[in-house]
């Protein structure tokens, strides 16, 4: 738990002890989500003479939102995400997907709404923020105002300064308690007018599921909903620190309300509460803005807060603006609009209880192919939308699983389509695998980035790939029409299915000694390398025999590999040991072969010769010839390469 977390439940711990006395402090150091909770709680242990039934629902809502509450527990080195975007809490999808002014009061109070005073008014606008019982409507909102302080915007607009202009549009319709759509579109601009940062998000709930998604990103999110945690804190009106349910709950004791006249928005007529300042609000940090007077503009008939203006607690100007532009009650704004479909191309993770796979075929496949290779089975919980997981097999090349996530799956092969390579891992598959692949840093882990060349005109060229260690298993996933950021999220997505094996140790290198104990060849090393070289790790490459070749790099000061040392078997190496070249003698009189050998970007010169049944080459594209020859005269099969170290690549970061 962060220090943040701490600090929270400390505050938190002292508001509810404090509960039995009618000078409690309020919780407002709490953030958004904590604060919320604990005003909720409040509010309903304060309720008098409680039914059977408000009790039944307060111990149900209890317990759906204490999961999210902060305890005191130790602290945790997060592991990154193997599942980068975790499970939203009921709060937290609350402000992202139902940030609602509108929801609130669509309930007719009825009464003679002409003499009703400031604070019914107020008290009918909390009660209606509070159900889930409430007519379909529409609504167009605008926010105009002043960033006021950056970390009030953090979560949305992260990176501001506090002195930015703030817009943005929010497009609500609403149909039942778990069939809604709500736009969002916000942006932040310099005093020159330059747009310097932006958020976007659709959130869908169609029924039984809740939809989000990051057009800037291209990707979606989707969990089963809970419709009374959804419904939760709802707007966060003056930058996000205060919601609007709060902000109710507040005006009875924190504000002295005054109903001073009626005004029309969005085309309804509405009351306007002038609340004044708050007198709950301490002087504090990224509070200040939001400790000024607040005025509320509320629906004469349905008691909806339409408006709400506030002003900075700093220096007394108007900081912030909601206000509805277009409002229909008794309509959700037409048909089709509670469905919702990914994206062409979206990247989806699928958080619903019981969905991992495509299918449960598909996932007690995935479990018996991981049982019978014997490793740690894994599934991307990001996937191009459309694509579907094939049968997955055991390649017989390379004894990994291979599962092919098809655009058309029984069909012919697509450029869109995905494939995902696992296998135990080993130091040997890691070294080749990554060898010439850029690695790349984050949270969830180090991922090793080989870029292709695929020409999407042409349909040719080679595949882009990103590959991941997760408990001991080497997850590989490649294609051609993804772009290698989008390859890079789906392998940070990786998550072990049900069922699966346990996770096994990280690979360690063996010793040149080890080595030799289980080659059925000779292995020579150079008595003496030139000075300045540092020789990594030996590791078996899979090439020509059964056994494949051991090899050593050797890498200077600039961390490119200067030498190569090679041993295998006399049919090993793409046949380079019966090639022709020019013949030179060592020092010990053997015969060797000098040539060429093409590299992607680079030329080198190879020397060759057999010791026995071995064969022997030393490849360099830095080294002169001479150089060559005089290590080549000094290889023996009792030397050692010295301290060897990880290749830069497979070093921690």
């Amino acid at each position: 738990m962060s220090a943040y977390e701490l600090e929270q439940a400390d505050i938190l711990s002292d508001y509810l002890d404090a509960q039995e006395s009618d000078a409690a402090p309020r919780p407002l150091q709490l953030d958004r989500e904590t604060a919320g909770f604990a005003r909720r709680l409040h509010a309903l242990l304060a309720a008098p003479a409680p039914s059977p039934e408000f009790l039944g629902e307060l111990g149900r809502r209890l317990e759906r939102e204490s999961s999210s509450l902060p305890v005191r527990k130790p602290v945790q080195r997060r592991s990154g995400p193997s599942m980068p975007l975790r499970r939203f809490s009921a709060a937290l999808a609350a402000a992202m997907a139902v940030g609602l002014v509108s929801v609130f009061g669509v309930l007719n109070f009825g009464g003679d709404t002409q003499t009703a005073s400031a604070r019914e008014v107020l008290d009918r606008a909390s009660a209606a923020s509070s159900s889930l019982e409430f007519e379909p409507f529409a609504v167009v909102e605008t926010i105009d105002g002043r960033a006021g302080n950056a970390t009030l915007w953090a979560d949305r607009l992260p990176g501001l300064t506090g002195t930015e202009t703030i817009r943005g549009t929010t497009v609500r319709r609403f149909e039942s308690a778990t069939r809604w759509r709500v736009e969002e579109s916000l942006a932040a601009y310099a005093g020159s007018g330059q747009e310097i940062a932006r958020f976007e998000r659709v959130a869908v709930a169609d029924g039984t599921s809740l939809w989000v998604l990051d057009p800037v990103a291209n990707s979606v999110t989707v969990q089963d909903i809970d419709a009374p945690g959804y419904l939760g804190p709802v707007f966060p009106h003056g930058g996000g620190a205060l919601d609007l349910r709060v902000v109710l709950r507040e005006a009875a004791t924190c504000h002295n309300p005054d109903l001073t006249g009626r005004e029309s928005v969005g085309g309804r007529d509405a009351y306007v509460i002038d609340l004044g300042a708050s007198s709950c609000i301490r002087a504090a940090g990224a509070l200040a803005p939001l400790q000024g007077h607040r005025v509320l503009w509320v629906d004469t008939e349905t008691y909806m807060v339409l408006r709400v203006d506030q002003y900075s607690g700093i220096d007394g100007e108007l900081l912030s603006r909601t206000a509805a532009t277009e409002v229909e009650v008794g309509s959700a704004g037409g048909v089709g609009q509670f469905s919702f479909t990914p994206p062409a191309g979206a990247l989806v993770q699928d958080l619903r209880t019981g969905t991992v796979a495509d299918s449960g075929q598909f996932l007690a496949a995935l479990q018996q192919v991981g049982a019978d290779a014997g490793f740690r089975v894994f599934v991307p919980l990001l996937v191009p939308a459309g694509l579907v997981g094939t049968h997955p097999r055991i390649d017989p090349l390379d004894g990994q699983l291979r599962v092919v996530y098809a655009a058309e799956p029984g069909g012919r092969l697509d450029p869109r389509d995905i494939e995902v390579r696992q296998g135990r891992a080993t130091y040997d598959l890691l070294v080749a695998a990554t060898e010439d692949a850029e690695a790349i840093t984050t949270p969830g882990g180090t991922v090793w980035l080989r870029r292709g060349s695929f020409d999407a005109g042409t349909g040719t060229g080679l595949a882009y790939a990103a590959m991941i260690l997760r408990d001991g298993t080497f997850v590989t996933v490649q294609g051609f029409a993804h772009s290698p950021e989008e390859l890079v999220r789906i392998a940070l997505s990786v998550q072990a299915i049900p069922g699966a094996l346990p996770a096994a140790a990280a690979p360690e290198p063996r010793t040149i000694e080890q080595l030799r104990d289980e080659a059925p060849y000779r292995v020579f090393v150079p008595s003496l390398p030139p000075a300045g070289l540092v020789a990594e790790h030996p590791f078996v490459r899979a090439e020509g025999s059964a056994f494949g070749t051991i090899e050593i790099q050797y890498r200077g000061a600039d961390g490119r590999t200067a030498l190569v040392v090679r041993n295998g078997q006399p049919e090993c190496c793409g046949g380079i040991g019966g090639a022709s070249g020019r013949e030179v003698r060592l020092a010990n009189g053997t015969a060797a072969t000098v040539l060429t050998e093409s590299y992607p970007g680079e030329d080198r010169l190879v020397v060759a010769w057999r010791a026995g049944e071995t064969l022997v080459l030393l490849a360099s594209s830095v080294l002169s010839e001479d150089q060559m020859i005089a290590i080549a005269s000094m290889m023996s099969d009792v030397s050692t390469p010295g301290r060897t170290e990880l290749p830069p690549r497979l070093a921690s970061p």
